[in-house]
């Protein structure tokens, strides 16, 4: 059903709002919310593992996984979608 399969991170507001737990979360409506899905950041684990092992300099390179710039989602954009959602796929129906 969807990318949500623990109650971490962001996961936890989607399932406390989904549930009904949760009414109100207070936002700036187009703040941009840096979501990045765990697929893009394991991948990004890898080749970053990769390089290094190639190297030999031993500093430290920090890299960052991020969307902000490339692909940006506001705070109603999220909600439009996690109502749409709802709509289509109720929590009940998930529970039986």
């Amino acid at each position: 059903m969807g990318w949500i399969d623990s109650p971490a991170a962001s996961g936890a507001i989607v399932i406390a709002v989904e549930t009904g737990i949760l009414h109100c979360v207070k936002a700036k409506a187009q703040a941009i919310m840096d979501l990045i899905p765990c697929d893009v950041v394991s991948s990004q684990i890898l080749v970053q593992t990769a390089i290094t092992a190639t190297r030999l300099n031993t500093d430290i390179n920090v890299v960052h996984a991020a969307t902000t710039t490339k692909n940006p989602v506001r705070v109603i954009e999220i909600r439009e979608h996690m109502v749409k959602y709802a709509e289509l796929y109720p929590w009940y129906q998930q529970m039986a």
